[in-house]
Formats: structure tokens, sequence, C-alpha cells
């Protein structure tokens, strides 16, 4: 989808992204770090908000998880970082956004070296950086019914661009992200799994990529409807299907925790 472009790419502006539904003091604490390097944070929900900024509304999607349904809880974020890629005015194709969930990712980089990173881990090129993790997290590894479902599915897969599509069972979608990870990183780690708590990237690969995420959420939801399937909770395994069936974006996972740091415990099992 997007050319090698004629030279490298030179990013902009660097944009800070939260979404905070539980206002707790670490967000005071990730703000005053990023305004110390003479940035700002912008977050996008506060205290369970289900109303954009601009007055519109996803409707109950957009509320937060407050009746312990993390299907809506997490996907929350998702409607928000697709509003805010598509709707914010004074945002440019060319500048770099860094979200992050603002509990359990943590921007482990100086914020003055991010473009630089950024560039080396792209190879000069437009794309997206995803914190990485060193297990599958809470997708095709899930115990109970909803694991079961999910490694009982198939999806159409496509590493490369040049590669013909193949027929993935669930039950091997976390070998293929290893696989993939393995075949694509400059910067070797341990951490292979793609995990959605910590974004970076280049506006117009970010609103590219959250397109292909809804296009994914949206087809199981219609076959939902059709044969009561089951439905997807969380975001983290839309961002791991997308990952392996989007290959003319380029993504690359932060294996080696360059830029963003896991604090939380439950990327098992």
């Amino acid at each position: 989808m997007f050319p090698s472009s004629s030279g490298p790419f030179a990013p902009k502006n660097v944009r800070f992204v939260t979404l905070a539904d539980n206002p707790h003091g670490g967000i005071c604490l990730l703000a005053s770090s990023i305004f110390q390097d003479d940035a700002l944070l912008e977050v996008l929900a506060w205290n369970y908000s289900s109303t954009f900024f601009d007055g519109s509304t996803c409707g109950a999607a957009c509320h937060g998880n407050q009746g312990n349904d993390n299907r809506y809880g997490q996907q929350k974020k998702l409607h928000w970082l697709e509003h805010y890629v598509e709707k914010t005015s004074d945002l440019d194709d060319d500048d770099l956004v860094l979200f992050t969930d603002a509990w359990d990712v943590v921007v482990q980089a100086s914020t003055q070296r991010l473009t630089e990173l950024f560039l080396k881990h792209t190879q000069n090129q437009r794309g997206l950086i995803f914190n990485g993790e060193p297990t599958c997290g809470d997708s095709f590894n899930s115990e109970g019914i909803y694991g079961a479902k999910l490694r009982g599915k198939a999806w159409n897969i496509q590493v490369e661009p040049n590669q013909t599509p193949r027929l993935v069972g669930g039950n091997y979608m976390c070998s293929a992200i290893a696989a993939k990870t393995a075949s694509n990183t400059l910067v070797p780690g341990p951490n292979w799994s793609l995990g959605s708590g910590g974004i970076l990237g280049d506006v117009r690969s970010l609103r590219t990529f959250l397109r292909r995420v809804t296009e994914i959420r949206v087809a199981q939801e219609e076959e939902f409807k059709l044969h009561q399937t089951f439905l997807f909770e969380g975001d983290q395994v839309l961002f791991q299907i997308a990952y392996l069936t989007s290959p003319e974006i380029n993504v690359k996972i932060d294996t080696a925790a360059e830029i963003f740091f896991v604090i939380s415990y439950l990327i098992g099992p």
C-alpha cells in the first residue's frame, strides 16, 4: 500500500497520546515526565467518558469497562484511537504518534530519542512499532471457552507482500507471530509477541493499520450475528491478526524493549 519512497522518511512532530478511564496518579507522572521534555500528553478519554471531544460518540462501544466487560473495556481504545487519527485536524501524515495504555506499559526511551529509534527499527521508512511481550498474551493462548474458540478458528495470513495467503489455524497463530517477528526484526530480543499497550508510528501507517483492525472486528461481529460464534474479547488479538494479514504495512515489534517496557505480570500463560 505504501511505496518504499524515493528516500528516507522524515518524521515531523511527535504526539504523545493515552487513554485513561481510571484517572489514577500514574497519569500525572506520565504527563509530567513528557512535559519535562517540552511536550504534552494528550488524553483521549478520562474518567470513563464515552463521548469524543468533538461531541460525537460510538455508542456502547465507547463506554469504559465499568461492568467488567473486557470486550468493551479494552476495545474502547480502538474506537478512540481510530477517531483520533481520522478526525484530528492538526495531525500531519508525517507526524509520529506514541500511544501508551498508561498503566502496564512504560516508555523506556527518552522522548528526545524516539524519532531516532523509530527510524532505526523501521529502516528509515514509514511504519509502526508495537511493544513486545515474551508470550502471546491474552489471545490465542487464553484459557477456557474463549481461548478454545480462538484456537478452533482459522485465518488467511500473509507475512510478506510476495507470499501467497495461507490458511492457519488459531492454535498455530502464536507460532506465526514468532516466525514473522524473527524474520523482520532488526533488533533481536526475547519479546517476540505483539503487545497492544505501546505503539509508535507515523500517522498514515497507524490510520491504515487501524482501518484493517476495524475490518477484522466488524467481520467477526457480522459472523456472530449470523452464526452465534463468538466475539473478540479485548484488542490485543485484533492487533495480532492484523499483524499477520497486513504485509503492506511496515510493522515491527520492540523485541529488545528499547522503546517500551511491560511491567504487567498478566502476559501469560
